[in-house]
């Protein structure tokens, strides 16, 4: 399996999976409020499934206006943590999110 990492627009990235951040309260990352808008509000439906503790994830699938056909939701934590400002050991929820990703497609 291969990785990239790429800075695109979210809602136009055509790929596999394309990842995108949301924080504890359910406050979207500018990334994810295009990807919502292009979505007609389809990521917001889906956060009462996404547990606030930041590193959770939650996999869509085929979601309208969105040119990759999956879509990995990643709870940060506090808007505080996307900053620098992580206890010890939240910082890495992301890479551990992508990892069981990794592994649970293999």
């Amino acid at each position: 399996m291969e990785f990239s990492i790429k800075t695109l627009s979210p809602e136009a990235a055509k790929a596999g999976c394309i990842v995108l951040g949301i924080h504890a309260n359910q406050q979207l990352t500018p990334a994810a409020k295009r990807a919502d808008q292009a979505a007609r509000g389809a990521l917001r439906k889906a956060l009462a499934d996404l547990p606030g503790k930041a590193g959770s994830t939650l996999l869509l699938r085929g979601l309208p206006g969105i040119a990759a056909e999956r879509v990995l939701l990643v709870s940060l934590g506090g808007e505080g943590y996307l900053y620098g400002y992580a206890p010890a050991g939240d910082q890495w929820s992301l890479v551990g999110s992508v990892r069981s990703f990794r592994f649970a497609k293999e």
